[in-house]
């Protein structure tokens, strides 16, 4: 054991030996001229040996190019099952053979948000439209209100048996249209 490395044994400096200096100029501490060598200093798996940053060789990669278009598809797994695709080809005849698609392809000026947008707004198009429907809706409300309450349990307990039997879904008109 060196002496300073035991408990309670006060650190004190080696001897310098020749296998230290030998040593020390091979990593660059010594008085060799690698020794004078200063600054950064990168791992280059290649070499397998430190170099400085401007000399480490790389291998070249295709995501790498300057110039290239869809690198973002190489390698990328679907999220459905796991399909890895390089190109954007493959990428389209995936969705196209499981009748998949993108977002993009609902965003363009007039396609489907577009126009589901338009069927949205269509039943408040006009004031009178809109004022007939709050007629509805209050109307009914006040019949529900009115309602004795075996009734309100049976017309309650019909349409969660209609949802349960189409599953989930939006309402119905037949969940809000008044039965008699």
């Amino acid at each position: 054991m060196a002496r300073g490395t035991a408990v309670g044994e006060k650190p004190v400096s080696q001897a310098q030996t020749n296998a230290w200096d030998e040593n020390a100029d091979r990593i660059g501490l010594g008085q060799g001229e690698s020794a004078h060598e200063r600054g950064m200093f990168v791992w280059d798996p290649i070499q397998q040996k430190l170099v400085r940053p401007d000399e480490r060789v790389e291998e070249e990669r295709a995501i790498d190019a300057p110039i290239m278009v869809d690198r973002f598809y190489e390698g990328v797994p679907s999220p459905i099952d796991g399909t890895v695709f390089q190109s954007r080809r493959q990428h389209r005849q995936y969705m196209k053979d499981r009748g998949l698609t993108t977002t993009d392809d609902y965003d363009k000026p007039g396609g489907y948000w577009d126009r589901a947008e338009q069927r949205r707004a269509a039943p408040f198009s006009t004031a009178e439209q809109h004022r007939d429907r709050q007629e509805r809706i209050g109307r009914r409300l006040y019949e529900v209100l009115k309602m004795p309450q075996e009734k309100y349990d049976r017309e309650v307990r019909e349409i969660a048996r209609r949802r349960a039997e189409r599953g989930p879904a939006v309402p119905t008109q037949d969940d809000i249209k008044p039965r008699r």
